[in-house]
C-alpha cells in the first residue's frame, strides 16, 4: 500500500536516516490512514537513542519531558512531532505505567509492546506497511484484538480496558473473544486508574457512533468506575433510555445529559463531578437536567425568565434540540416544545429583555445615582429585571432609575410606611 505522508513527516524521517538511524511512522496515524481518515497527529519511532534524537533536532525547538521514556517532542517545520526511541517495557506494578523502560534497535519488539493489533502498525515511505500482528486485517474485519496475550496487556495497563471499549464505540467494532474474556477477568484493575484518565476515555466512548451497544454490553464493567449507572440499568425503561441516547448528536453535553436524565439528583451530581468536563459544559448539562416539564411554559414572562438562565441564544437552542430528542416518544410534549420555540423566536427577534445584560441600566448607573455598592446592588438589579420581564416596568433608562430609587428607599426603610416619600430624582426635576 502507498500512503501519501505530509512533507514534514517525510523530511523528519529522512533527517533521522541521514544520521544512520531507522525511523517509521507508527501507531494511530497509520491506523487512521488505513481507515481513510485524516490523522490528527503524527508519531515516529526510531532506533536513535534519546540523546541522539536531541542532537539530530538540535536546531529545532524541542521538549524532552518524556525523554526518560525515550520521547522527544519536536516543533518541526511549524508543527509538533513526537519521536520515540524503539523500546521494550518492564513490569507494570501499578497496572498503569512500566516500572522501567529499555531501549532496543528492533522495530518489531517496539510494536509488540502496544495494546491492540491495529495500533501495532508502522509505515515507511520506501518499505511500505509493516504489520507483524495482523492489524490491517483486523481493521478490515472490524475487530479489536490485543497484541499477544490479552490478559497480560490488560494486567499491565488497565486503562487499555477503557480504550478497548472506546474504540468499539468510536469505530463500531466488535471485541474479539479472547480480548473480551480478558477484559472481564481484569476489569477490577480499573480501580488503580485515575478518574481523570477513565473519564477521558468514557467521554469519547459516550460520543461514539455505537455508544449505546457498548454501554449496554459492558454495563457490569462500567458500574465499577460509575456505580451510579446501576440505577440507570435497574429501571425497567432503560432500553428506551438507550434508544433516546442513540438519537442524540455526538456532543458530550447532549450525551452526558441524556445518560444522567433518569438518575436521582444526587447520582447526577456525583457522576457529573467525575466527568472531567469543564464548568461551562457542566452548567449546560445541569440546565438540560432541570425538570423539563416545568420549563415548557407558554407564558411569555416565565419563558423569558427561563431563557435568561442561558449564557447565549445558542445554548437555549441546544436545550430545545436536546428536549426535542428527549420527547421522541411523547408527541404532545414535542408539539408544546415547538410552540415554545416559536414564542422564543419572537422574543429574540424583538430583542426583549431576558437577562441583566439586557437592562437599559447597569450597576455603574445606580452607583452614580448615589445607591451604595454591595450585595444589595445586585439584588436591586434583579428586582428591576423581574419587573421588566413581567411587563410591570418598561426597559427605559429613566423609568429604571426612578424605580431603582424607590426600591432602594423601600430597602432602607424596610418595615416603615414610606408612601409619599419624594425620590431624589423627582426633587431635582421639580427644581
Amino acid at each position: 500500500m502507498k500512503i501519501i505522508l505530509p512533507q514534514r513527516v517525510k523530511d523528519a524521517i529522512a533527517l533521522i536516516e541521514e544520521r544512520g538511524h531507522q525511523a517509521y511512522l507508527v501507531g494511530g496515524s497509520v491506523r487512521d490512514y488505513l481507515l481513510e481518515k485524516e490523522p490528527k497527529d503524527y508519531d515516529l519511532a526510531s532506533s536513535a537513542l534519546p540523546e541522539e534524537l536531541s542532537e539530530i533536532f538540535a536546531d529545532y525547538q524541542s521538549y524532552s519531558f518524556g525523554l526518560k521514556h525515550g520521547t522527544l517532542l519536536v516543533i518541526f517545520q511549524g508543527e509538533p512531532l513526537e519521536i520515540t526511541t524503539f523500546r521494550v517495557e518492564g513490569e507494570y506494578s501499578d497496572h498503569r505505567r512500566p516500572d522501567e523502560v529499555s531501549f532496543t534497535d528492533s522495530l518489531i519488539d517496539d510494536l509488540a509492546r502496544r495494546d491492540f493489533t491495529f495500533n501495532a502498525l508502522a509505515y515507511h515511505p520506501c518499505e511500505g506497511l509493516i504489520d507483524p500482528f495482523g492489524g490491517a486485517e483486523d481493521l478490515r474485519k472490524g475487530i479489536i484484538r490485543c497484541v499477544g496475550r490479552a490478559e497480560e496487556r490488560f494486567a499491565e495497563d488497565a486503562l487499555r480496558i477503557m480504550r478497548a471499549l472506546r474504540f468499539a464505540s468510536e469505530l463500531d467494532f466488535s471485541i474479539e473473544e479472547e480480548t473480551r474474556s480478558a477484559i472481564y477477568q481484569n476489569y477490577c484493575w480499573l480501580k488503580y486508574i485515575s478518574r481523570e484518565r477513565i473519564a477521558a476515555e468514557f467521554n469519547r466512548l459516550l460520543c461514539g457512533q455505537d455508544a449505546t451497544r457498548v454501554i449496554a454490553e459492558f454495563r457490569e464493567l462500567l458500574n465499577l468506575p460509575y456505580p451510579e449507572l446501576e440505577s440507570f440499568f435497574g429501571q425497567l425503561k432503560w432500553p428506551r433510555e438507550l434508544e433516546i441516547l442513540r438519537r442524540m448528536p455526538n456532543n458530550i453535553c447532549f450525551r452526558m445529559a441524556s445518560l444522567l436524565y433518569s438518575l436521582s439528583a444526587e447520582e447526577r451530581e456525583t457522576l457529573l463531578g467525575r466527568s472531567g468536563l469543564d464548568k461551562k459544559q457542566k452548567k449546560l448539562i445541569r440546565v438540560f437536567l432541570n425538570p423539563a416539564e416545568q420549563k415548557l411554559s407558554l407564558s411569555r414572562a416565565e419563558l423569558k425568565k427561563f431563557m435568561g438562565s442561558f449564557e447565549s441564544r445558542e445554548d437555549f437552542e441546544l436545550f430545545c434540540d436536546f428536549m426535542d430528542r428527549r420527547f421522541v416518544f411523547e408527541e404532545e410534549k414535542r408539539v408544546l416544545l415547538e410552540k415554545m420555540r416559536s414564542i422564543a423566536a419572537e422574543i429574540f427577534a424583538n430583542e426583549e429583555c431576558c437577562r441583566l445584560e439586557d437592562l437599559a441600566i447597569k450597576g455603574d448607573d445606580l452607583l452614580r445615582e448615589g445607591i451604595p455598592a454591595g450585595r444589595n446592588l445586585g439584588k436591586l438589579l434583579r428586582k428591576l429585571l423581574a419587573e421588566v420581564i413581567e411587563s410591570r416596568l418598561p426597559n427605559s433608562r429613566y423609568e429604571l432609575l426612578r424605580r431603582a430609587e424607590i426600591l432602594a428607599l423601600q430597602e432602607k426603610f424596610e418595615g416603615q410606611e414610606i408612601l409619599g416619600v419624594e425620590t431624589a430624582k423627582e426633587g431635582r426635576e421639580k427644581k
